[in-house]
């Protein structure tokens, strides 16, 4: 039986040395060949949370509550992926 798994979008840095933090160039990656060059990390962020709402993809699930955060604290999206923790609702009402 195989595995139908399907790739969640996931921002990546990118630099030829750790010693080069100052050169590092982040990515939107949606599939294993499809990516998108970005010219900061939130403008990777926003290419994934949107992609992933748009085409109605589960984001991360080792990484929900902070997609979670973001898609409801910043962009006032819900979805029907959303299983938002008490923690992160306390800390959306600690912002507001």
């Amino acid at each position: 039986m195989k595995h139908r798994i399907q790739m969640q979008p996931h921002v990546v840095l990118l630099t030829e040395s750790v010693h080069q933090l100052d050169r590092i160039v982040p990515y939107a990656v949606m599939q294993t060949a499809v990516y998108f060059e970005a010219a900061l990390i939130p403008h990777a962020v926003d290419i994934c949370l949107k992609a992933a709402f748009v085409f109605g993809i589960e984001l991360p699930s080792t990484a929900h509550s902070s997609w979670s955060f973001v898609q409801r604290a910043i962009y006032g999206l819900t979805s029907k992926f959303n299983r938002v923790s008490s923690k992160t609702l306390e800390l959306m009402s600690d912002i507001v």
